[in-house]
């Protein structure tokens, strides 16, 4: 299902190194994991953009933000396509076509199941050099200027219906919501966020300290009582296992354990045929990217062996004199190490999709049996805990017949009080 998250941060000359804005521009743009780069008044290109950074972070103020950087989950629901157009639609929208912004579309290799964009806006009116997003301003300041107070909810709430719209447009059911899932009224316990080196340490069998920390709000997580000194892979796991068996909490115990069972099953399937041929999309993408790579090279190296090649009169005595068969002879010679190079180029790329393949591969049995043991721990629990309740109100109920009165007892939703007899009529729980 289509996921939300936005994250919003900021590099400022007072608050980075000099060249921190330049090196992010490199690190999102990198060909290994930029399938697609999107720019807006300034250059595409890593290294223009680099240098075009270097001299706009120079030319501000010491205290000046430099640029304000944006990282959104891509609806997996979408093609390479529509995720480009998704990308650019809510740049424009958030920028106005009046900033300058650079945007890199991460759905290679390993982020082929976890495609993403990185944005870098520069808050300079590409005409008169004033800030448009005003992102760093406070909410009376944004209030005067006539924007939404919170500029990172703004983002969010600008985000969201720019993805809905994708969705719509490409005829998808699902949508995203920036809300928590109490606001949405959803019966669920929120998962954490595992990333890559969680999931790897999980496979290693290793589980890091748990220990209290801060998020970039300030706020204080005291992750030892959160996840009870689990590794994180581990307590996500067990707040899956438990949505999925909350809805067994009835009179059909092992009916609805049974149908949850199933349904996880299903929806690992589902889940590993939708995987796959993400992969394979994500590898094809990365074969078209690594063909125009080796074509422009090509076409600037075929045009540098024609530069030396002599012409006119120079190239005639040349000729005359054997220098022009030598240098025929040494691009003949940088052809073939070219030829090699490429083709060295294909194999590093061959060998590298395949071991991706095995990893996922891999992974992907890893977290389904882990699935499935956190599944079987819940199921256990729950029944445990229905079969105490059903023994209390069994010896609450003969206790109440030996009384001969019918005991009363406090309805915890409401406050009302209701006779015994109506509470221990109820059906059954469990088989």
């Amino acid at each position: 299902m289509a996921i939300y998250s936005l994250n919003h941060k900021s590099i400022g000359r007072a608050t980075h190194a000099p060249g921190t804005a330049s090196a992010h521009i490199e690190y999102i743009t990198r060909p290994r994991a930029a399938s697609e780069i999107i720019a807006e008044h300034m250059p595409s290109e890593t290294g223009p953009a680099m240098r075009w950074m270097d001299e706009q972070e120079t030319s501000s103020r010491k205290n000046a933000r430099v640029i304000d950087k944006v990282i959104v989950a891509l609806p997996r629901e979408l093609d390479a396509i529509q995720r480009a157009e998704l990308v650019e639609a809510f740049a424009s929208e958030v920028t106005q076509r009046r900033v300058p912004w650079v945007a890199a579309i991460h759905d290679l290799g390993k982020d082929a199941q976890n495609p993403h964009a990185h944005f870098a806006f520069r808050d300079r009116d590409v005409e008169t050099g004033k800030r448009v997003l005003r992102l760093s301003d406070s909410e009376r300041d944004r209030k005067k200027a006539g924007l939404e107070p919170n500029g990172t909810e703004w983002l969010r709430m600008t985000w969201e219906r720019c993805a809905n719209d994708a969705l719509e447009r490409a005829g998808r059911p699902e949508r995203i919501d920036r809300r928590s899932l109490e606001a949405q009224g959803i019966d669920r316990e929120p998962g954490i966020h595992v990333g890559p080196k969680a999931r790897q340490l999980a496979r290693e069998d290793k589980v890091p300290p748990s220990r209290v920390a801060n998020d970039n709000n300030g706020r204080e997580i005291r992750w030892p009582e959160i996840d009870g000194g689990k590794s994180r892979v581990d307590h996500n796991r067990s707040i899956k296992a438990r949505n999925r068996v909350r809805s067994a909490q009835n009179q059909e115990f092992r009916q609805a354990v049974g149908k949850a069972w199933q349904e996880m099953l299903a929806e690992q399937k589902q889940n590993e045929r939708e995987a796959l041929r993400r992969e394979t999309e994500a590898e094809q993408r990365e074969r078209r990217l690594l063909e125009k790579r080796q074509a422009r090279r090509t076409k600037k190296e075929a045009a540098a062996d024609e530069r030396k090649r002599p012409k006119g009169i120079v190239g005639f005595v040349f000729k005359l004199i054997g220098k022009a068969a030598k240098i025929e002879q040494q691009i003949e010679r940088a052809q073939v190490r070219r030829a090699e190079r490429d083709e060295a180029e294909w194999q590093q790329l061959e060998t590298r999709q395949a071991e991706q393949r095995a990893y996922a591969a891999q992974s992907r049995t890893f977290f389904n049996d882990l699935d499935k043991r956190h599944f079987r721990v819940e199921a256990r629990k729950l029944h445990q805990e229905i079969t105490n309740t059903r023994t209390n109100l069994t010896a609450r109920d003969s206790q109440s017949s030996r009384s001969g009165k019918p005991r009363r007892y406090r309805d915890d939703d409401d406050g009302r009080e209701r006779g015994g007899d109506d509470f221990a009529s109820g059906k059954r729980l469990g088989p």
